[in-house]
């Protein structure tokens, strides 16, 4: 049960998290011809692991003034903003609860192009920003809700 609702979940994310929603009559449509910046979350995400936070881009390296990533735990008042390293196309980051402990994190990123352009991932169904919010799992009562 729980692996067909992350199907459905990640599908219905990919489908409409960059795409701009529903289409015309049912809300304001943002038409994002092709996406340029892709997350893809992992689920789920359990308490006292690591996990790696991963963006995909076809915007070639040398195009890329910089990336950021913009993250907080719910111990945490204000976004930190964190330098990412790009390799093909990937930028990734390992959030470890240790350096950075709470029960949710919240995160963006945010790269600039060379000429000034910005691109932001997650975007919401109307193309603005909508930092993706994960509440961390324990993984003990996940595994016992699962049989």
């Amino acid at each position: 049960m729980i692996k067909i609702f992350s199907i459905v979940y990640f599908s219905l994310s990919i489908l409409f998290g960059q795409i701009g929603g529903l289409p015309y009559p049912l809300q304001n449509y943002v038409n994002l011809k092709r996406p340029r910046l892709i997350h893809y979350p992992e689920n789920p995400i359990f308490l006292g692991q690591k996990h790696n936070i991963d963006f995909i881009t076809d915007i070639p390296n040398d195009s890329i003034l910089s990336a950021s990533l913009f993250f907080r735990t719910d111990s945490l008042i204000n976004f930190q903003e964190i330098s990412l390293d790009y390799k093909k196309g990937l930028y990734r980051f390992t959030y470890d609860p240790i350096i950075f402990p709470g029960k949710s994190i919240e995160y963006y990123l945010v790269l600039q192009k060379t000429n000034d352009v910005l691109y932001a991932s997650p975007l919401n169904s109307k193309g603005k920003l909508s930092p993706m919010k994960r509440i961390l799992i324990n993984p003990k009562i996940y595994y016992e809700n699962k049989k």
